[in-house]
């Protein structure tokens, strides 16, 4: 069934009601004017970010081939973790509260001994739980003068999660040689990933 509302322009709106519903739903205005957003799937409002969620790298990490641990979620005063807890993180293994199309920015700030020509961080996602990982992307640097530098290298994956029990993300290093780690911070972030749902899968 469709209620349509018109306008004076001949325009108009139209609110669907499920056929074959096997109860009564109440739509409730309050009593002062305002608008009525659209909301969409997972809670969030049509056409807006509904998720979003922040990590930031609090201890040196320096394994090379290892999956990167240490996160922490941004809570100085004025600062925020983000919007709703929908990804949550232990030893390293990101996982996502609900399904969509999720946009993942990581940021490393390397710090890179000399001599180093090549390292970097895969974002790597799993389909089965973490009993295959595959790399969607990567942050690379590297340095081939004489004396440790500091460099910053971001990488951009776009994901399809449509499975919240097994679909999960990891970073992890790739080509350290001894004396390279990733540089953390408490209170700034130096190393972070920043996850975005930005729709429906």
């Amino acid at each position: 069934m469709t209620l349509r509302l018109n306008n004076d322009n001949g325009n108009s709106a139209s609110i669907d009601y499920v056929d074959g519903a096997t109860s009564n739903v109440d739509i409730e205005f309050p009593e002062t004017s305002g608008t009525v957003a659209m909301v969409g799937a997972a809670g969030g409002l049509a056409g807006n970010i509904s998720r979003a969620n922040i990590f930031r790298l609090e201890t040196t990490f320096s394994t090379d081939g290892g999956t990167i641990t240490g996160w922490g979620v941004p809570n100085e005063t004025g600062e925020s973790g983000g919007i709703g807890a929908s990804v949550t993180q232990a030893t390293g293994v990101f996982s996502f509260g609900v399904t969509g199309i999720w946009l993942v920015a990581m940021t490393a700030r390397f710090i890179v001994v000399n001599g180093d020509t090549s390292c970097g961080v895969f974002s790597e996602q799993t389909n089965n739980a973490g009993t295959d990982w595959f790399a969607r992307s990567t942050a690379q640097t590297g340095n081939s003068g004489t004396a440790d530098i500091n460099a910053d290298a971001t990488s951009i994956a776009l994901l399809n999660i449509t499975d919240t029990a097994n679909q999960q993300l990891r970073f992890r290093t790739n080509s350290f040689s001894s004396g390279t780690s990733l540089s953390a911070n408490t209170t700034l972030n130096h190393t972070a990933a920043l996850f975005l749902r930005l729709g429906d899968t």
